[in-house]
């Protein structure tokens, strides 16, 4: 076979030692036009083969998925953090069944958090990490934008755990919370523990407010009437109450009422509370004039100009 034409290689439980890695490592550093490399049952013997091998991948200009699972990776510190480093490379990185631990999970979020460009899954499953071991990943979802699937299940995460990665991705403490949550990754434990994103992450912010706002997609009666979690729009600055009405409107197409439409009684407990006379001030893009601006307008100044807000929170 023709090495040139490789584009899947597998080499699972074939006793690679140090030797063997490094063979490997020469063959990727031929630049070959491989996608796919898996490594199963192969463990590192040593932190150098990996740092070899992994700055090959790193360099590689056609890999784009990696699995290096059941390696025994969580053996050694140094040779996992070899191996994550590929993360800023490859789309696609598996490792799984590794016993990777709490101590290693801190070192996967660590790369994870500098948001590699490339990385669009990641697959953690049955590598003993607990609760304590969620934080790191929550932490590097803070920043991480471009990671598509993070799957954790299998692990030693109870409802504890995941209720730290779902408040990541769904904080509803508040709107501006919940639209300063990670709204590009889907997160597996037990199942999905995040709402379903749509095509574009402006439609997938919107699904998520309208969850949070009303409890539910799905209204079960055909009355049009629906309960608001009113808690959300309690710390809502005026600036943003232009937004939040324009919002509440728009978001009506993710609620489904069956033939109803939302009833107005939901707007108006929104703003029943609101200062509206400065909602209305703003909304028009008016402020209010100082005291030199008003005896300049008095005497006739034909060139004086309204100032103009500026809105920071871009319409939905």
């Amino acid at each position: 076979m023709n090495a040139k034409n490789i584009v899947h290689l597998t080499l699972s439980q074939n006793c690679l030692d140090s030797q063997g890695y490094l063979s490997l490592s020469k063959f990727l550093e031929k630049k070959s036009p491989l996608k796919i490399l898996e490594l199963d049952k192969n463990p590192f013997d040593n932190v150098a083969s990996a740092e070899r091998f992994s700055k090959a991948i790193i360099a590689h200009p056609t890999i784009e998925k990696l699995a290096v699972d059941n390696c025994g990776l969580g053996d050694n510190i140094q040779i996992l953090s070899a191996i994550a480093s590929t993360m800023n490379r490859v789309s696609v990185l598996s490792l799984c069944w590794n016993d990777i631990g709490n101590d290693g999970a801190t070192v996967i979020g660590n790369v994870l958090s500098t948001n590699p460009a490339s990385l669009k899954t990641l697959r953690m499953s049955d590598n003993e990490i607990d609760d304590d071991g969620v934080t790191p990943f929550a932490e590097a979802l803070c920043t991480n934008t471009n990671l598509r699937d993070l799957h954790l299940s299998r692990n030693d995460v109870t409802e504890l755990g995941e209720s730290v990665l779902r408040m990541v991705v769904f904080d509803d403490t508040s709107l501006i919370t919940l639209y300063n949550s990670n709204h590009t990754c889907k997160i597996y434990v037990s199942g999905h523990i995040t709402p379903e994103t749509t095509g574009s992450r402006k439609n997938t912010v919107k699904k998520k407010m309208s969850l949070a706002m009303f409890g539910s997609v799905k209204v079960p009666d055909n009355t049009g009437t629906i309960t608001m979690n009113m808690h959300l729009f309690s710390d809502a600055p005026v600036e943003l109450m232009p937004v939040e009405l324009s919002f509440i409107n728009k978001c009506s197409k993710f609620v489904e009422y069956g033939d109803k439409k939302p009833c107005l009684s939901n707007m108006y407990e929104v703003v029943r509370n609101w200062n509206v006379t400065a909602m209305f001030s703003y909304a028009a893009g008016a402020v209010a004039p100082t005291e030199k601006k008003k005896r300049k307008m008095k005497g006739g100044n034909s060139t004086a100009k309204k100032a103009k807000s500026v809105n920071p929170y871009p319409i939905l």
